[in-house]
């Protein structure tokens, strides 16, 4: 009797996903349709989305202060993201998740180098020897505002000013 029971086991083996497996890639499905929700209107109508999609992401953008009726949202999003390739939605995710990190960089980078510029005299030629390209005479133009203005604490605009200039500099470096 003993055989009969081993036999059965090995018979009756699932080598599909679990249940658990199963939750966790309808909830990936979720998160992904709650990534879409998060774009703003131009960046969502890049996406080839299918229109019932599209659709349903519009609507949960609408309900996203309404707690039940997103969750019920957000679950047939991720039903309706079950029917189709989600992979270039993904790629095209990262892609924009990859462009934001590098202004970020940039916006940082600028922030960085308007302080130096402001506080150290020598970062002016570090400066202009990494990004050749930079109209010295407007930029130096710019710093010496800024510091007259910083000295005499009459406010930040020429602060933003140079700020604005380096990040278009740091940002299109030609």
């Amino acid at each position: 009797m003993h055989d009969v029971d081993s036999e059965y086991f090995e018979e009756a083996e699932y080598t599909g996903p679990s249940k658990s497996e199963k939750k966790r890639q309808v909830q990936a499905l979720q998160q992904l349709g709650e990534e879409l929700v998060k774009l703003s209107e131009p960046q969502l109508a890049s996406f080839d989305l299918p229109r019932e999609l599209y659709q349903a992401v519009v609507e949960a953008k609408r309900l996203q202060h309404k707690h039940a009726a997103f969750k019920r949202q957000r679950q047939f999003i991720g039903k309706l993201m079950r029917q189709i390739d989600v992979a270039p939605i993904q790629q095209a995710l990262a892609a924009l998740e990859k462009k934001h990190n590098a202004d970020s960089a940039a916006f940082h980078r600028s922030e960085q180098w308007r302080e130096r510029l402001l506080t150290d005299s020598a970062a002016l030629s570090e400066f202009i020897g990494q990004y050749p390209q930079t109209d010295r005479q407007h930029l130096r133009q710019l710093l010496q505002k800024a510091q007259r203005k910083q000295q005499g604490n009459a406010g930040k605009g020429a602060a933003r000013t140079l700020f604005r200039f380096l990040h278009e500099v740091i940002e299109k470096p030609e």
